[in-house]
């Protein structure tokens, strides 16, 4: 087509073209060329038709973003927030900015370039002068600024997907395939970083064809060290690192930063080839000077003409000393210039004050926190007795420490609600520093720190001269932490968004609604009371407040944060409270607990009273136990809570164990829509959770030795390394396509080795990135063992090619190189470990024998015997004292290392004979886990006490389990294996309580037709009697049918009718043992069960919880039987009718269990109610 004409119709739906060039929103499409003016209506309509269908899918690709990118609003350098942020003046910074424009068009193979330099030097001016200049030429791919404290911006949890929102919607092409990694794996917003990075960023950039128009692109990377969380800060060093690959669009990535220990070592990591460095600070002195001159000369005189002062104000003497006072830092002259423009008609006098002061002879860091102290001096100096001077310095300290300490930008109006102060006193205190703080016109406005400086040079009381003035960094956390407690104890409450319906899905709730329920201070609060908790000096007192914080407001804050967004956040933030308290000092007195919290209607008002006996101890261990329960029910609960939040008084509170403390405390609470439950456990379920991201089976698993992370190896050929605290993924490691076999964590936590056939794989388990690769070293099978000095590595190897072809070989973990080869085994060894002095290397083998070797002679030292039949595992208690080892015959054996000789030996049920084929010691030496024996749906794996050798728990995880491990402190055990996920246990916890009655797997449940008895068949065809208003267990009946697949009553009720209609049926008579009522026309049926919620009347009522969603259903009027593979059998009776009464205009709930025409009868005799059903 030939360019020509834009035809005006062409200009439609909000679209404007032009010739060679389309734009929609304000995001460039590409370029279109348009055929000329003599075309065929036919042809403009095909031509309009295209347009349109274009814009109507670039909309759809533009909504799905939105919808599943979440996006850091404060990141790019034009964000509002950001409006007045600074760019360089002309003139200045010349050379350096000469420098960054060519690398970033030239051809220097260096894809980062790292502008480091200390406080206060303009690091971020920089970085908003590059990306405004490539911002007007349309080659920003993106910026991220970073900021501590800043809400979204101060963490890395955004900064992938804010990096790709902007990436897709300025490089053509790039849209479409992203959104595609976005339908192909829809919740990839919430993996981790890397997995993130590769598939939002690096896989589209990668796969796009080779005609965009523009082959290059700035990003903007600004202060990265105000990221918290360390580990992620280099993470993102090595992702950004990993742009040099791509070939047909170039990301040019200016990054800039303070040189922090974590960036340095970051860039360590990182061949010296891969970026460019650039120290601010180490400018030649005299040109930096030249331009801070510059900067000062245009502020000044801005200052001139406000104040209307002469015309050679200042003179060059004071800017030459200004200069010199500023020691090189831009910050420090950026201060000066606001501190005199605060002073307006004063502002020659503070002139003359900075003057006065100035010393050119101390380090720049000491004159920045000279300024900042004559800053804070003058904000309070005025005719003011010492109790007035004394009061106002400590509302500076009540306003400004939480300004410097909050999480996220507060406004005023969010700032004085949590402090329980006013507007008023909230300006007054913040007027005069204007010079430190973005103090807003407006209470809406938001408050911030215009430089990070400020905040270090606040919190550290050797910098802060003036003690008046420094910010007690834990005492103001605690002060957050009780306002925040303050704050919701006033406004949390049950239904807080008025959605009545306990069957309200959260989806139908408008994040707009929410909002108008929930206002910003109690938002705040909500999110971030644990926060400053954790980081507050606590004492007894500050025991109690959590405690009956969590007695009386535990659910409604779980609603709160459902309704958020933040449900997965409330069992990693009570998870925080419960570590905190593990990290206290051990409780060695015996104590006398405290007795149980009294309702307290209003948090603020009533302090906890507490008996003269009570310590602090007893209140450390108190809030422990609630604590513990809490975390059970956030993690229980939390996917009911993502999907209706007020169920979680209804299945939260109805499907807790009898004992849970949270159900005892709340079950006033429970919604009287079910009048009563039978078959709930009576404690908590072992299982803590379940992770998913495998595609095949878990071989493989290890925790890191730190307690931070844990790793798993599919059969897909990955390695996920998880987040103990988060439960979140942190990198997905993704080597050759076989799968893994074994992994193993150095015992420093830095490496992580995984194994397949023919390669190991080492990798930095901070940053995910591959270290080195050890190949063709022949065939690693199952065993992987660091020693325990981190320095070598033993894998157990198969080498087909030799005589002596089964050994143990030893690595050089830094070189990679080969140290050793033990042999003497005549099969494939299965298992190896180092006893914890790394002086001896112990290796079991499928020939039965367990070999010791000394490591220096490289020769077996001992040969225990004493097995009979195949070794499939072994495992060192951490004391190196005690030796376990597993056969195929159901034998553990527990070993005395010095001796030689078996000092117990454990007996497994095997079942099928199928061997034992993992086994672990908790790090405290006191269990043992044993993975092997069948179950109803799988291999079992049980507990063992080690001294006494007693069986102390066996679990069915439902599936076949292959790997175990637990954590360092013994609390949690991790077993992954068929099922393709990890699941974690509680491995201190109570007994698992057997179900009564059923073995099995319960195939069908039944109801007797007077309601009074439920039937039910397992397969191992035995049919249960329970009593259904008592859910008491009466009899078992057997039968000859073997498998029982249906089952129900006659009508009389006298039989039992099993496998109706199927080859092998049966009639079983009741006789008298039924104590059946003669046939009676049931009632009407109000309870449907539907997939996961049970609907009455054909409302959403109870969102039935993973655990407790059945197998089996019987439903009978208003009772419901439901049936169990795990052969537990549940029975729950729900209130016949539930209506709404309205009386002279106000509603309220009514349930009862009567007919419509007795509710009609009650009706009549009352005036002026309306009834509707």
């Amino acid at each position: 087509m030939t360019s020509g004409p834009l035809p005006h119709h062409l200009a439609i739906h909000n679209t404007t073209a032009t010739d060679g060039g389309q734009s929609f929103a304000g995001i460039n499409l590409g370029t279109i060329n348009y055929a000329s003016s003599e075309i065929t209506s036919s042809e403009q309509f095909g031509i309009e038709a295209a347009m349109i269908y274009k814009l109507t899918e670039n909309k759809e690709l533009n909504d799905l973003l939105q919808k599943t990118l979440p996006v850091s609003a404060d990141a790019p350098f034009s964000t509002r927030k950001r409006e007045h942020a600074p760019t360089c003046l002309p003139g200045t910074r010349t050379s350096l900015l000469h420098d960054i424009y060519n690398w970033v068009e030239g051809d220097s193979p260096q894809s980062i370039f790292w502008l480091n330099g200390l406080a206060g030097t303009g690091k971020s001016t920089i970085a908003q002068t590059v990306a405004a200049t490539y911002f007007a030429k349309n080659t920003l791919g993106a910026s991220f600024f970073f900021s501590r404290g800043g809400g979204d911006v101060g963490h890395a949890e955004k900064f992938i997907t804010t990096v790709a929102f902007q990436l897709a919607n300025i490089i053509p092409g790039l849209k479409p395939k992203i959104c595609d990694a976005i339908f192909k794996r829809s919740d990839i917003a919430t993996q981790s970083l890397r997995d993130q990075w590769q598939d939002l960023v690096l896989g589209p950039l990668s796969n796009l064809d080779g005609n965009v128009p523009q082959s290059r692109y700035a990003v903007v990377v600004d202060a990265l060290d105000e990221c918290e969380d360390e580990n992620d800060i280099q993470i993102i060093l090595q992702l950004l690192a990993e742009v040099r690959s791509l070939n047909i669009v170039q990301l040019r990535v200016l990054l800039t930063s303070r040189p922090e220990i974590p960036i340095r070592y970051g860039f360590n990591q990182i061949h010296k080839d891969e970026h460019q460095d650039f120290v601010l600070h180490a400018i030649e002195r005299s040109v930096v000077d030249g331009d801070i001159s510059i900067f000062l000369r245009d502020k000044l005189r801005l200052i001139q003409q406000r104040c209307h002062f002469q015309a050679d104000w200042p003179d060059e003497s004071a800017v030459t000393s200004l200069v010199r006072s500023s020691d090189g830092l831009f910050i420090w002259a950026a201060t000066a210039c606001r501190f005199i423009e605060q002073g307006d008609q004063l502002a020659d006098d503070r002139l003359l004050l900075l003057l006065r002061e100035s010393n050119g002879t101390i380090e720049p860091a000491r004159q920045l926190d000279e300024i900042y102290t004559t800053v804070l001096t003058n904000s309070v100096r005025g005719e003011y007795d010492e109790e007035e001077t004394r009061q106002l310095r400590d509302l500076f300290r009540q306003f400004v420490g939480p300004i410097v300490l909050s999480l996220e930008p507060l406004s005023v109006s969010t700032l004085v609600k949590i402090l329980g102060k006013d507007v008023e006193s909230c300006f007054r205190t913040l007027s005069n520093l204007h010079s430190v703080l973005n103090v807003p016109k407006t209470e809406s406005g938001t408050v911030w720190l215009l430089h990070p400086s400020f905040r270090d040079f606040i919190l550290d009381e050797k910098r802060c001269s003036n003690p008046q003035f420094y910010v007690n960094e834990k005492s103001v956390h605690r002060e957050m932490y009780m306002n925040c407690l303050r704050v919701m104890s006033q406004f949390l409450q049950r239904d807080i968004c008025n959605l009545q319906r306990p069957g309200a899905e959260i989806s139908e709730l408008s994040r707009t609604e929410v909002d108008r329920h929930i206002q910003p201070h109690v938002q705040y609060a909500c999110r971030f009371w644990v926060y400053h908790y954790k980081r507050s000096d606590k004492g007894i007192n500050d025991y109690e407040n959590v405690e009956k914080f969590l007695r009386i407001y535990f659910l409604h804050w779980l609603e709160v944060l459902a309704l958020l967004g933040y449900a997965s956040d409330a069992a990693a933030m009570v998870n925080m409270l419960d570590s905190g308290l593990l990290l206290e000092e051990p409780l060695h007195k015996p104590i006398t607990l405290r007795r149980k919290l009294k309702s307290i209607l209003t948090f603020g008002v009533t302090k906890v009273e507490r008996n003269p006996e009570d310590s602090e101890e007893a209140a450390q261990l108190s809030l422990q136990r609630l604590v513990y329960d809490a975390v059970r029910f956030a993690l229980t609960f939390r996917p009911v809570l993502e999907v209706a939040p007020l169920q979680v008084y209804s299945a939260g509170l109805i499907f807790s164990p009898n004992t849970s403390i949270i159900k005892r405390n709340f079950s006033d609470d429970i919604p009287p829509g079910v009048e009563y439950i039978f078959g709930v456990s009576e404690n908590w379920s072992p299982r803590l959770q379940t992770l998913r991201g495998h595609r095949q089976w878990v071989d493989a698993l290890a925790f890191s030795p730190d307690s931070k992370t844990l790793a798993s190896g599919g059969r897909e050929g990955t390695v996920i390394i998880c987040d103990i605290q988060s439960r979140k993924p942190q990198h997905t490691l993704k080597g050759p396509m076989l799968e893994i076999h074994a992994v193993a964590f150095s015992p420093d936590s830095k490496t992580l080795a995984s194994a397949t056939i023919g390669t190991i794989n080492l990798w930095d388990a901070m940053s995910g990135k591959l270290q080195q690769t050890i190949k063709r070293y022949s065939y690693c099978r199952t065993a992987l063992a660091f020693s325990p000095d981190s320095e070598r590595l033993a894998s157990a190897a198969d080498d087909w090619t030799k005589a002596d072809k089964y050994y143990v070989k030893l690595w050089d973990v830094k070189c990679s190189t080969l140290q050793q080869t033990l042999k003497g085994h005549s099969d494939s060894v299965k298992a190896i470990a180092f006893s914890p002095d790394g002086q001896s290397l112990a290796s079991a083998s499928l020939d039965g024998a367990i070999k010791l070797w000394n490591i220096g002679l490289g020769k077996p030292q001992q040969t225990p015997e004493g097995h009979s039949k195949l070794i499939g595992a072994i495992a060192f208690s951490l004391d190196g004292q005690t030796l376990a080892s597993a056969s195929m015959d159901g034998v553990i054996k527990l070993w005395n290392i010095r001796l030689g000789k078996p000092q117990q030996t454990l007996k497994v049920d095997i079942g099928r004979n199928d061997m034992t084929s993992t086994l672990a010691f908790s790090p405290d030496s006191k269990m043992i886990a044993s993975v092997g024996g069948e179950g109803p749906r799988g291999r079992i794996f049980n507990l063992w006490h080690a001294r006494s050798g007693k069986l102390m728990r066996g679990l069915n995880p439902g599936s076949t389990t292959k790997a175990i491990a637990f954590s360092p402190d013994s609390q949690t055990l991790a077993t992954a294996g068929q099922s393709r996920t990890i699941t974690l246990w509680d491995a201190g916890g109570k007994p698992q309580e057997k179900p009564k009655g059923h073995l099995k797997q319960v195939e069908a449940v039944a109801f007797s037709p007077d309601s009074k008895t439920l039937a039910s068949a397992g397969v191992d065809g035995t049919v249960n009697l329970w009593d259904a208003r008592s859910g008491k267990f009466c009899l078992t009946l057997k039968t000859t049918c073997g498998v029982l697949k249906s089952l129900s009553f006659t009508d009389d009720g006298s039989s039992l009718l099993i496998n109706q209609n199927q080859f092998h049926q049966e009639l079983l008579s009741l006789g008298r043992l039924s104590g059946q009522a003669p046939s009676c026309p049931s009632s009407p049926q109000t309870i449907v069960v539907e997939e996961s919620w049970v609907l009455q009347n054909g409302e959403r009522l109870l969102l039935l919880p993973s655990e407790y969603r059945p197998d089996s259903v019987a439903i009978h009027g208003s009772m419901v039987g439901f049936g169990y593979w795990s052969g537990r059998v549940l029975i729950m009776k729900f209130t016949n009718t539930v209506g709404t009464i309205i009386i002279r205009g106000r509603c309220c709930r009514a349930q009862w269990s009567c007919d419509l025409m007795q509710a009609e009868s009650l009706l009549t005799k009352l005036e002026g109610i309306s009834f509707q059903l």
